[in-house]
């Protein structure tokens, strides 16, 4: 299936973004089941396509970010991941308009990953100080 609004089949951009995700596969701290990759692409292209066809609206796509980021995809692969979007997004089409929604679905794609990230990271941080006060309660109790 092709969109008229991309240029991009979703087959199409299903396989440039696996090889994307499959590239970054061990160099980053890929926390994913590798089997998950193909669906994730998939999933991802499905995403855009629906997004650049104004069929889905940015909170979405946060919310898709905010999954990547809970379902543990790393940081280089979602970089990765953007990068293959965005080229993919500019080849297709490089007058017509589909770099200027690509940058806009991996802004939003991109917020809500590092929004996800930074919640969780700050869970882990409170976990830890939690912690460092039980112990320093048992040491002076």
């Amino acid at each position: 299936m092709t969109t008229t609004q991309t240029g991009l089949s979703a087959a199409e951009l299903t396989v440039k973004l696996a090889g994307a995700l499959k590239a970054t596969l061990f160099a980053s701290n890929l926390r994913i089941n590798p089997r998950r990759l193909q669906t994730i692409a998939a999933d991802t292209a499905g995403s855009y396509l629906a997004f650049a066809a104004g069929e889905q609206e940015p909170d979405a796509v946060t919310s898709y970010g905010r999954g990547l980021a809970t379902d543990g995809l790393g940081h280089a692969t979602l970089l990765a991941l953007v990068d293959r979007l965005l080229r993919a997004a500019w080849e297709a089409e490089p007058t017509e308009g589909a770099p200027s929604k690509a940058l806009s679905y991996t802004t939003a794609l991109l917020a809500g990953y590092m929004a996800a990230r930074e919640e969780a990271l700050l869970q882990e941080q409170e976990r830890t100080r939690a912690a460092l006060e039980r112990v320093r309660a048992q040491q002076h109790g």
